[in-house]
Order: structure tokens, then sequence, then C-alpha cells
């Protein structure tokens, strides 16, 4: 019986419309495609889901899909999928070969939903071209069947995640209409139905089970709905669907409002409680970016009630503390509880800031910041509280136009935001001006100090430095003295969270030591709070006069002395009128810096005056006086608290022939000065052309005549490098280099700052490399010349005269006299058994480098005793690398002979 069944099966075909013939294809359609194939796509998307992490900082997604890169963790479950429906409608599509009257027709009930996982299962693959062509063809081929419907939903989805909102809003527009009939209908039909029970009687109970026939009720109506040619009526449970993907479509466009609207008519429909939960928070969060306070804080606390996932619960104690919105006192209170939670251990730095939050929204400001430092503290490996609550202790001070502090808090948030951050850009951009601002605030501070101390006695300006070195050893004191606790707390919290339900961390040596070792390998040694947090004003004139910090790198004995040694600061006093003027010009060009950033950068006019003001009241003859008043009759083109016309007049009378009072004078000065600088391009093109000819003598007279007329400016560089060039074509290099290398020397001491001089340098780098090149490749050197890599100074001690540490001390006071800015480091090395380097790092270039050489070898006080000897020299990164394989430095000594000193 058995085997005659199975043949009859084998042999049903699917182009007769017989019961067997669909009740065959109907079973196998459904379970070995549709049944099977939904279930493996569910559980991947499912599985997905789970593994999802929710940005709760950010705007939740409404619909949790794969990204691209997510998307292809699902490739194997939606193949399969995919092939296992495919084989279905292969094999059991009724009639099989559609054409004529039968064009649109199929007989076995399952094999649109087959069609309908290929198209959800492309979906989720992020193929979404070829999703969205089988939901067309669904919509198409079966436009009668409920089916359709969920076809052009999950197009309207698809086309969502294309971005092509013009085209999906073509699908909304209709399928708005029909969910909203849908709708009245359904409740009209309640309204009669409980009419109807109330004057028969019938419970309400009596109608549960009903549920769950759906599938077989649409199925059942089929054939019938194809039979009368009747359409499908729309499913009531996707109007509330649809109403939930219209607001992912106006989310997208970030059209809140809209979003809105639709996300409370979802609600209304009372979709299922994870659903409707979730729809929550996205609403809640949806009111706050529109600032709709109250509405927010009641959809969070909507939240809570639904009693969701303890993250999410978190995060709307959070918000709805941050929303502006509820009663602020019991908001605090259930804050600080949430604090002394042991759960929320991690999450302190964003209760601290909600905390924050709450005080600055009622005006506390102090209360506020001190919340958010705390939160500030807290914040470890949380990226984005660090990035917001940085931001916001930087913008307050900022408001407050502390702009010293603001620079610091603002420092630490450039060093933290994302890229993607949307203030990104600003936040490096405000970092910037404010770091150049408070540079110039601290230069016009030291130098004022300087020059206050410089005026006492001797025996004065002593006490004064004795009393900075006390001060700087109480707070590196303090500062060890800090860390050390902080480390001992913080293993104290890591071995008491490690040993809970088990024996306390004390009487535990392994839970002590494991949290000691998690601590450190977290964080080193080093404290957790940013250096610039210090207050002490005189720390950071220490540091400018010559101290170190002391996390700096190779910080031996002699730098620890040196750093305690009263001549590190006192050398830095100005004593002469040569000493005074420097460090008055230092004051001038802060000033001047400070003013500009205050009125072009800050936009803050009034600080901008008072810096010009200053600038004119203690300098009136300098180089700068005359652009402060220009800038001061600038300001009063923006700001009506400053006189123009005074400015005006006051520039005319005392700098007349300043280019700022030409500027006043002529409003087309710049246009005539462009036109005489377009003359004199004009001019040189033409000698350039004569080069071009090789008429070199013409050149080089031209650039004789114009080589001490420096109101040429670049054209002067220009003519001079031409000449060079000139002269290397007369006595070519390969025939005698020296004619050539001494005018590119000339070119590049007459005009180093200028492009043109960086050319001629590189010019000239290039002909010595050349030389040390093919030197090397012959095997006549190991060196290489490259003037354009980092450098370093290097003196060679002999370990036979004595000890190294009283060279390497009177080299750190030559950099601290006169280097003190570039920050340079001093450490040794074993060049080989009986010889050691000092080495002084790092400088940018060649020119830096020598730049340094020369003032060593000139020095007559801190080196004097040092630098009598041809035992020290510059040399670049690759270069020492192989003197230290070589071990022999005469070598490198005829090489930098060679090669540098020019």
């Amino acid at each position: 019986m058995t085997l005659v069944l199975s043949a009859v099966f084998v042999r049903c075909s699917t182009e007769k419309n017989a019961w067997l013939n669909r009740s065959f294809h109907n079973t196998t359609a459904r379970y070995n495609g549709y049944f099977n194939a939904g279930e493996l796509m569910k559980e991947a998307v499912i599985n997905y889901q789970e593994g999802y992490k929710e940005d709760f900082n950010e705007l939740l997604p409404i619909f949790i899909y794969a990204d691209e890169k997510g998307s292809k963790s699902l490739y194997p479950a939606m193949d399969t999928a995919i092939k296992k429906c495919a084989t279905v409608i292969n094999k059991h599509s009724m009639p099989e070969k559609k054409e004529g009257k039968f064009a649109k027709t199929e007989w076995c009930q399952w094999i649109d939903d087959n069609w309908f996982i290929i198209g959800q299962a492309n979906f989720h693959k992020n193929d979404f071209e070829v999703a969205l062509e089988m939901f067309e063809f669904i919509g198409d081929q079966y436009e009668l069947e409920e089916i359709s419907y969920d076809s052009r939903l999950w197009a309207t989805k698809t086309l969502i995640e294309m971005q092509d909102f013009d085209a999906a809003s073509k699908y909304f527009k209709q399928l708005d209409v029909e969910a909203e009939n849908a709708i009245l209908e359904a409740e009209n039909d309640k309204k009669k139905e409980n009419k109807n029970r109330d004057r028969l009687g019938i419970s309400k109970k009596s109608n549960r089970g009903a549920k769950g026939r759906s599938k077989y009720k649409k199925k059942g109506k089929k054939k019938q709905a194809e039979e009368v040619k009747v359409k499908a009526p729309f499913p009531e449970e996707m109007a509330k669907e649809v109403q939930i993907v219209f607001a992912d479509f106006h989310i997208r466009q970030e059209d809140w409002p809209k979003a809105i609207e639709r996300i409370n008519k979802a609600i209304l429909l009372k979709p299922k409680k994870a659903i409707r939960t979730r729809l929550y928070f996205i609403l809640a969060q949806l009111y706050q970016k529109t600032g709709d306070a109250n509405q927010a804080n009641d959809a969070y606390t909507q939240v809570i009630k639904m009693n969701p996932t303890y993250e999410m619960t978190f995060y709307s104690k959070i918000n709805r503390a941050l929303s502006g919105g509820g009663n602020k006192l019991e908001l605090k209170k259930e804050l600080l509880a949430m604090a002394r939670d042991d759960k929320n251990v991690d999450y302190l730095d964003q209760i601290y800031y909600a905390l924050g939050d709450l005080e600055l929204q009622e005006n506390n400001r102090g209360e506020g910041i001190s919340y958010l430092k705390k939160s500030a503290e807290k914040s470890d490996d949380n990226i984005h509280q660090k990035t917001k609550t940085y931001l916001r202790l930087a913008d307050l001070f900022f408001e407050d136009k502390n702009y010293e502090v603001a620079q610091a808090y603002y420092d630490s948030t450039a060093r933290v935001v994302l890229k993607k951050h949307p203030q990104h850009d600003i936040i490096k951009a405000k970092n910037k001006s404010l770091t150049t601002l408070v540079e110039n605030m601290r230069q016009i501070a030291l130098q004022d100090s300087l020059q206050r101390i410089g005026k006492l006695s001797k025996e004065e300006q002593e006490q004064v430095v004795l009393e900075i070195i006390e001060r700087l050893k109480a707070e590196e004191e303090r500062v060890r003295e800090e860390r050390l606790q902080k480390q001992i707390q913080d293993a104290m919290l890591l071995a008491n969270n490690a040993g809970k339900g088990g024996k306390f961390w004390v009487y535990n040596p392994q839970l002590k030591s494991s949290g000691f070792a998690e601590f450190k390998k977290k964080w080193g040694d080093r404290e957790k709070e940013d250096n610039w947090r210090r207050s002490n004003k005189a720390e950071v004139m220490m540091v400018s006069m010559g101290g170190s910090d002391q996390d700096e790198e190779d910080s031996t004995s002699a730098e620890v002395a040196e750093r305690y040694n009263p001549q590190t600061y006192l050398k830095n006093i100005p004593q002469t009128a040569e000493d005074y003027e420097k460090s008055n010009a230092l004051i001038i060009k802060a000033i001047y810096g400070e003013g500009v950033v205050y009125k072009d950068e800050l936009k803050d006019y009034k600080e901008a005056t008072n810096s010009f003001k200053e600038l004119i009241r203690r300098f009136p003859d300098a180089g700068l006086t005359p652009a402060a008043i220009y800038q001061l009759y600038r300001v009063g083109s923006l700001s009506s608290a400053v006189n123009a016309e005074q400015y005006k007049s006051l520039l005319l009378a005392e700098f007349p022939t300043s280019q700022y009072a030409q500027l006043i004078v002529d409003p087309n000065y710049l246009e005539k000065r462009k036109k005489e600088q377009d003359k004199l391009k004009d001019e040189y093109r033409e000698y350039f052309k004569e080069y071009k000819r090789g008429n070199y003598q013409a050149v080089i007279l031209k650039a004789n005549e114009v080589a001490a007329d420096t109101t040429m400016g670049e054209f002067r560089c220009q003519y001079l490098y031409l000449k060079a060039l000139s002269i290397g074509k007369i006595t070519p290099p390969v025939v005698n280099p020296e004619p050539f290398e001494k005018a590119l020397t000339d070119v590049i001491r007459m005009c180093r700052s200028t492009e043109v001089g960086k050319e001629a340098q590189k010019t000239l780098d290039l002909m010595k490399n050349q030389t040390t090149v093919t030197g090397a490749d012959e095997g006549e050197s190991t060196y290489i010349y490259e003037s354009g890599t980092p450098h370093f100074f290097i003196y060679v001690h002999d370990k036979s005269t004595g000890s190294i540490n009283p060279i390497k001390m009177s080299v750190s006071n030559f950099n601290g006299n006169s280097f003190s800015s570039k920050g340079l480091v001093t450490s040794s090395n074993f060049l080989n058994t009986t010889k050691q380097l000092i080495m002084v790092k790092s400088f940018a270039t060649k020119n830096e480098a020598m730049d340094y050489f020369i003032a060593f070898k000139v020095n007559k006080t801190s080196v004097k005793r040092y630098n009598k000897e041809d035992n020290f020299f510059v040399i670049s990164g690759k270069n020492y690398a192989s003197l230290l394989i070589e071990k022999e430095e005469a070598a490198y000594q005829a090489f930098f002979i060679k090669n540098y000193m020019d």
C-alpha cells in the first residue's frame, strides 16, 4: 500500500488541478520550503539581534537589521533558505508553466510564501536590488492575495535601506490608506461584536482560542478569493507594522515630528510588549531631540514601568534626568541611590554626569561642575561619555571666559573625540585657538614674573627660587602620594569585586595580588588624572623656567639634581639690558597674538580690545604697535564699544608711513601693491626665459643688481636662486661642485626662512646625498646624507677621563640656558668599552641640529670646559644606527666634516 501511495505522489502532475495533486504539492511546499527555510532564517536573524550591542547614547534604530559587515555572518543561513525555497518552487509550482489564462494562476497555496522567504533572505544579506525585484514580482504575480500587502511593505523597507525615499513614499501613500481603512473596519467589527455579545449575554472568555488560526483562515480564503476574483482584505495586524515602518521612514530623514506622530499611532494599536517598550524608548529620545522635556520624561517613565532589560532601564533613568522634565528632587534621589548600588560601578561616570546636568538645570553651577569633574574622574573606557563630559566642562568654562581652564578641557576632549562626532572639527579648531591663546598668556605671565624677579637683589632672587624649588618638591610629593593612594584604592576595588562571595580581600593574598596586577596592567604607574589639572600658577612658571615633569623621559639623577638646582631657574632671569629687550620682544609678540585670537577666532571683542590697548600702553614704540592700533580700528567696525575714528586718527598721526596707515588712507592700497607685485613677477618671468635660453650672464648681472634691494621681497630670493642655477650651468657640479655649492649656500644664508631658501637647501642636499649614496654603494662609506630627517646631537665621552655625570649635567644646563623652549631630552648610551655617547634629542632637521651644534661650540659658560675639542657632532637617525653598529666615531667624524661643515 505504501509503495502504491508513493508511486501516486511521485507521479503527481504540476499541470493538473486535482485535489490529490494540490495536497501533495501544498504539503511539500509548506514544510520542505516555507517552514524549514523560514525557521532557519528566523533563527539566524534572532541570533544576530541577540548579539547586537545597543548604543543607548545614540537614537536607537527601530529595526535591528544587519549592516553590510554584519550581514556576512548571515550568508550561510540565508543561502540555504534561498536554495530550499528555489527547489520547492521549481518542483511544486502549479501549473509549472504559466502561460495564457494561467499566467497568474497558482494552485499550490505555499509557492508565494516561498518566493517571499527568498525576498526576505536577500534583504538580510543586504542584496537589496534582488530583494526589491522579488517583492515587486510577488506584488504583481499575487496581487489579489494577502501576501501582496506583505510584499509591498517589505519593498518599502528595502527602498528605505537603499535610501530611495521618493520611491518608498509612493508605496506608503497606498499602504497608509489601506491600513487606516483596516483599522476603522476592525474597530467597527469590534463594536458590532460587543453589541451582539451584550445583547445575547455572551462572555468575552468564550471567544478565546480563535487566535493562531489566521494562517489557515488565510489559506482557506485564498481559494475562495481566487474563484470569485476578489482582493483579500488588508490584514489588521499589518496596520501596526505600517505605522512602525512609517516612523522608520521619517527617522531616516530626520523628520522628528512626523516620526513621533507615527510612533504614537503604532503604540495606540498595542503591538507586542517588547516592540512597544522599544518604541517608547525611541519616542522619548525623539522628544529629547525636539526639546519636549515633559513628554520625554513621561515616555522614559513608561519604559521603566514596562520592566525592560537592566541596561534599558538604566539608560531610561539617566536620560530621564537629562531630559529636563520631571521632579528634579526625586530624580536626584534616584540617581544618588543608583550611585550607591554596586551594580552601577561601571556606570558612575554617566550617573555623575546626569547629576551634574540636573544641578546645572537648576543653575547650581558649582555643584554641577563638581559632579562633572567626578564623571571625568570615573570615566575610563567609555569614550563617548568621556568626550561628552570633557566637552561639557570645556563649554562651561568657555562661557565663563575662563579660557585657560577651558583650553585644558578642550585639549582633553580633542584627544579622545572620534572623527564621526558631529562637533569633531569644531572641537579641534577651538582647541587649537585656545592653545595658542593660553601659550601667549603664559608667555606674558612668565616674562613679567621673570622681569619682576630680575629687579630684586641677588639675595632676594635666590630666596624666591628656593621657595619655588620647595613648592616643586612638595607638589611632586603630593602627586606621588596621590598616585599611590589611587593605586591602592583601585586595587582594593578590583579585589573586592573579584572576591565577592568569598573572603574579604585583606585576608586573601591571591585576590590582593590579582587586583594590583589588574590595575597595573590597565593603568601602569601613572595616575589617572591629567597633569594639566594642576592649578598652581607657580608650578607652570617652574616648568617654563626649566623645571621638568616627574614623568619626563630619561629622568636620570643628573636631571633630578638639575631640577632642584637654583641655577636652573636663576639662569632664565634677565640681567642685562639685552636680556630685558629679548624678554619684552616675547611679551609684545604674545600680547599681539593674544589679541588676534580674541578678535578673529573667539570673537571676544572686549578682551581683544584690552590686549591691543595693553600693547599700545606698555610698548608705544614697538614694531607691532601700528598693527595693534589698526586692529583696534578694525574692532571698532565690529563692536560699538570701540571708537574706530579715534584709532584711525592715532594711526595716521603717529605712524603715517606704516602699511596700516596706507590701508586706511587709500582703500586701493592693497590693489596697487598687488599691481606692483605683478609687475615684478612679469619682470622675473622675462629673466627666467633668459635663463631657459642659456643667457646665464644676463641673469647673474640682474641678480647682483637686486641682491641688496630688500623691498623686492620674495623676488630678491628668486633672483638669487636663479643666479645659483646659472652658475651651476656655467660650471657644472660634475666638473667642479664648489661654485654651485657656494652660490646655493649664499641663497640659504640670505633666504633661509623662505620657500626659495628651502628649495635651495633641497638642491644642495640632493647634491650631497647623491655623492654619499654613490660612496656607500661603492663601499667608500657606511653613511648617507639626509638633511630633512630628524637629527641628534652627540658628545663622545672617553670613560678614562672620569664620570659622565658632570658633562651630562653641564649639557642639561646648557639646554636650559639656551634652548629651554625646545623640550630637549638628554640621555646616554655606550658606544664601545671605552667610550660613552651623550645624546641630545630631537631636532626636526639637520639645520636645527646644526644651530644647536654652533651654539654649543661657541658657548662660554655652561659647556666651555667641553667644547674645545672636536668630539661632538650631529647625526641623522639612520646614521646613528650605523654608528652603533660600526662602533667607531672617527669615520663618521670625517663624513660629518665633509657634508655638514659648510
